[in-house]
């Protein structure tokens, strides 16, 4: 049975360089979404179609959390973390959002972070703030 042999997790690798330019600099904003996602995975797709393909890629991080020891960046997208559900839209568009430069002290690694009252700890990067708003650079 499947779920008797099913195995998970993921391996963790040291380094990932062959991976450059296939998802989007977080620090790029709109233009790496843009160029990664829309011009080149679903440029066969018509109009509104690409935006919710993006959208829907995007929505992942309502499932996990970034930590500076793997990404840079630090903080949860969701308050429910680990359950696949519309939180992380939610969070964009319901949370004060206000910029945190130099995570943890490096210069390349900027986010935006809650600045409500509600829950600490939220995140968010240029390049999910760029599903609602036009102008969202830290840069």
């Amino acid at each position: 049975m499947f779920r008797d042999q099913f195995k998970s997790g993921r391996a963790t690798a040291e380094t990932c360089d062959w991976t450059a330019g296939l998802m989007p600099d977080p620090e790029n904003g709109c233009d790496d979404v843009n160029s990664i996602f829309k011009t080149h995975i679903f440029k066969y797709q018509k109009g509104e179609n690409r935006g919710r393909f993006i959208a829907a890629i995007m929505g992942a991080h309502t499932l996990g959390s970034a930590k500076v020891k793997n990404s840079g960046y630090k903080g949860t997208w969701s308050n429910t973390q680990g359950s696949f559900d519309n939180d992380y839209f939610k969070q964009m568009l319901t949370r004060g959002w206000g910029p945190e430069r130099s995570v943890e002290g490096n210069d390349k690694r900027n986010q935006w972070k809650t600045v409500d009252s509600g829950p600490e700890g939220g995140l968010m990067l240029n390049s999910d703030l760029c599903l609602a708003y036009d102008n969202n650079s830290l840069h």
